[in-house]
């Protein structure tokens, strides 16, 4: 059994790409106790091909870093369906590990802007914002989530069943076909990256897309879920303009629940595109959590001329 007790002892390595062990990192992810999809190697080098690690000791406990390097400089900047950067271990790590990774960070990134559990950043030099997201427990009958609908969902998902139909297991073809980032070139990166990612993990068999279509058969929303951990995440959300009068959200998110309370833990509604917001999520009697995201106040005036944009 894995101890963490002597971890003051143990070495934290800064790895680049390169010098990760992807073996080690992805099994690491599947034993932790905070694990998920998002995390595992594959999954990275989709979303930043360049990204690095905080490693402690043989792979004790890891935490991902969106690296980007430019001049020699190097950025801590989030990409698109990139996870908060957590630190993963098989044994949940205790406040004074957390504090051990942050104190490195510092060191070694001229410019951080991103997703961390890392509430010991906030000092003269980074300001954290706290943003949440929801969970909603599987593990009860129906009914018995049901039961904690606010009335005034109940007569939205009555609105639903009576314009909207749903489907799963539709294939990514189908949803890019619809789908429509525009023309600019980082809508292009996203789209892209997308592509990849629903390719991937429908190979892995980590995928489901959930759709929702009006009486013309035509889809008005959609969801992306990635499954691991015992965790249902929904990290893209999409939708038609003119679905919000359908309400194609709620009735997504029910007939999920409906299709799938008993036979997974958690439903995460995290999407990356926050496109699912906190009214929609708490008229469903969800949880909720928070991120911590963490701003650089300090930038010379040569990072901050050459530093990467920011994906959002």
């Amino acid at each position: 059994k894995l101890q963490i007790t002597s971890y003051k002892t143990m070495k934290i390595r800064f790895l680049r790409n390169h010098e990760i062990d992807t073996e080690k990192w992805d099994n690491c992810i599947a034993r932790a106790v905070n694990g998920n999809i998002t995390a595992y190697s594959w999954y990275l080098d989709i979303v930043n091909p360049s990204w690095a690690a905080l490693v402690l000791d043989d792979y004790v406990a890891i935490m991902p870093l969106p690296m980007h390097e430019r001049y020699g400089y190097l950025f801590l900047i989030t990409p698109f369906f990139w996870e908060e950067s957590a630190v993963y271990s098989p044994i949940a790590p205790d406040s004074d590990l957390l504090q051990k990774f942050s104190e490195i960070l510092p060191k070694i990134f001229h410019y951080i802007t991103f997703k961390a559990d890392l509430p010991f950043l906030e000092n003269k030099r980074f300001t954290c914002k706290h943003v949440s997201f929801h969970e909603l427990d599987l593990v009860r009958p129906y009914k018995f989530t049901k039961a904690c609908f606010e009335p005034q969902l109940i007569e939205i998902l009555h609105v639903c069943k009576e314009k909207l139909f749903f489907r799963s297991e539709i294939m990514p073809s189908e949803l890019l076909k619809v789908i429509d980032f525009g023309i600019l070139p980082s809508e292009r990166l996203k789209l892209n990256i997308l592509r990849k990612l629903l390719g991937t993990l429908l190979q892995r068999r980590a995928l489901e897309i959930l759709g929702a279509y009006d009486e013309h058969n035509e889809m008005v929303a959609a969801f992306c879920i990635g499954k691991s951990h015992g965790r249902a995440r929904v990290f893209f959300a999409w939708k038609r303009k003119e679905s919000d009068s359908l309400f194609a959200f709620h009735g997504l998110i029910n007939n999920y629940l409906q299709s799938n309370t008993l036979k997974t833990a958690t439903l995460v509604l995290a999407d990356f595109s926050r496109q699912i917001g906190t009214e929609i999520a708490e008229s469903f009697g969800a949880s909720e959590f928070v991120y911590t995201f963490i701003t650089d106040r300090r930038l010379s005036l040569i990072a901050r001329f050459i530093k990467p944009d920011e994906q959002k």
